[in-house]
């Protein structure tokens, strides 16, 4: 009796000793997977942390290069970069800029190739991380106006008896053409309206300086002292010795053709910028930018064809999309950028390296 009571207590421990090993052995178990679990949680957090640092010297390194194209193309005084950069053999070493609370930054370095291309390098560092980048940067080109008296697309017809002096170029043909559309502000369409009045011979020019059509026909003349923007919808007409003095810096855009004739001037002491989607033409003595003027000072952007005729006098940069016809002792002084160009008898075209120069739409003058 007492030998089978104890093989029961025996047996009892066994299956209580196995219970036991089962529950250690779940125990360490479901630890280890605990713990596999958390060590690839912590891996995967930073291999997540380094894949976004390693993100962040790449994002770092593209902004450097970014920067640095920009303010070396803009010709930008406030870049480190800009030393001489008429000629990039003479860039500087390189620079760095830091940025982000001193978590990030950029180092620049240049390679150049010759005077108009160089190799930017930009290093970008972000909590320890670094990624490189490079690229290679040409200047844009040149605007045409400061190279040649003549520059078209078409081969240009310039007459034995015309007084040319300066470069010609033919087969330069720009896509998109150089002049941009006007777009004009508020309601010009139907006017005259509240937007757009009617300026007939009026004495002044009033802001916001908007007309629907601009005739200036007696003989007196208007004078512009600031800078401001002058709104054309339609044409624009100066006749009978009329005049107009620019002391500012002032943009005349004009939707329709541009006229003037009869001795009509204009006297520029600042700037002048003119724009026309349509045709510009000067004739019988008609006069822009010669009493003192300044080739630098002036330039013509014309969506249309450009009539010079009837002993017309121009000095400054012209530009169009068209045609340029400089007929009947006409004379320019400055510089042609046209699709087409006719140099008639007994004109004159004489090359000025800054035509337009001043002008704040110059940079139209590149593609």
């Amino acid at each position: 009796m007492w030998n089978r009571k104890h093989k029961l207590k025996s047996l009892d421990n066994e299956r209580g000793i196995a219970a036991l090993v089962m529950v250690l052995l779940g125990a360490t178990l479901v630890a280890a997977i605990s713990l596999s679990f958390l060590t690839q949680t912590q891996t995967k957090q930073y291999g997540a942390s380094l894949a976004s640092t390693g993100a962040n010297a790449l994002m770092t390194a593209e902004s450097g290069l970014r920067y640095t194209e920009k303010c070396l193309l803009n010709n930008d005084p406030a870049c480190p970069a800009v030393t001489a950069n008429t000629d990039w053999t003479l860039l500087t070493a390189g620079f760095t800029k830091t940025f982000g609370s001193g978590n990030g930054q950029f180092d620049i370095t240049f390679a150049p190739i010759d005077s108009m291309t160089v190799v930017v390098t930009s290093v970008g560092t972000y909590r320890g991380a670094q990624r490189e980048v490079s690229k290679t940067i040409m200047q844009v080109p040149s605007c045409k106006l400061g190279v040649n008296v003549v520059t078209s697309c078409q081969a240009p017809n310039i007459h034995a008896q015309a007084n040319v002096t300066g470069t010609v170029e033919t087969g330069y043909c720009p896509s998109p053409a150089l002049v941009d559309p006007v777009v004009f502000p508020g309601t010009p369409a139907g006017c005259p309206n509240l937007d757009y009045i009617v300026m007939l011979n009026a004495p002044v020019l009033l802001a916001p300086y908007h007309y629907c059509s601009y005739d200036h026909l007696v003989s007196y003349n208007i004078t512009i002292n600031s800078d401001v923007t002058i709104w054309v919808a339609n044409n624009y007409n100066m006749r009978n010795a009329s005049s107009l003095t620019i002391n500012g810096n002032v943009t005349i855009n004009v939707g329709g053709n541009w006229s003037m004739m009869d001795d009509s001037e204009i006297i520029v002491n600042g700037t002048l910028t003119i724009q026309t989607a349509g045709l510009f033409e000067m004739r019988n003595n008609a006069v822009i930018n010669v009493n003192g003027g300044d080739a630098a000072d002036a330039l013509l952007l014309a969506e249309g064809n450009v009539t010079l005729t009837d002993d017309a006098l121009f000095v400054g940069g012209l530009i169009s999309n068209g045609k340029v016809i400089l007929d009947k002792r006409s004379i320019l002084t400055g510089a042609i950028l046209a699709d087409d160009v006719d140099v008639k008898k007994n004109t004159t075209a004489t090359w000025a390296a800054t035509a337009g120069m001043n002008s704040p739409q110059y940079n139209q003058c590149s593609p």
